[in-house]
């Protein structure tokens, strides 16, 4: 895994673990590191699968409050 994946696999799991909504998006500062994204391993895809499923029961619990409300 090279350091960038590592990283990025490291911010996701933050992500889950705390419950936020939003992902960070790519530095710009390094464009060199797109080709290195946009090749993703079958673990990245699983965690970034977890990570879509989180979003979509978090944006499916704030929308069941709101019509409570």
């Amino acid at each position: 895994m090279t350091e960038n994946s590592r990283e990025r696999c490291l911010v996701l799991q933050y992500f889950e673990k705390f419950g936020c909504d939003e992902v960070m998006s790519q530095n710009p500062s390094y464009p060199e590191d797109q080709e290195s994204l946009d090749l993703t391993t079958p673990e990245e895809e699983a965690v970034q699968a977890q990570i879509k499923n989180h979003h979509a029961q978090s944006l499916e619990r704030k929308k069941i409050l709101q019509e409570m409300e």
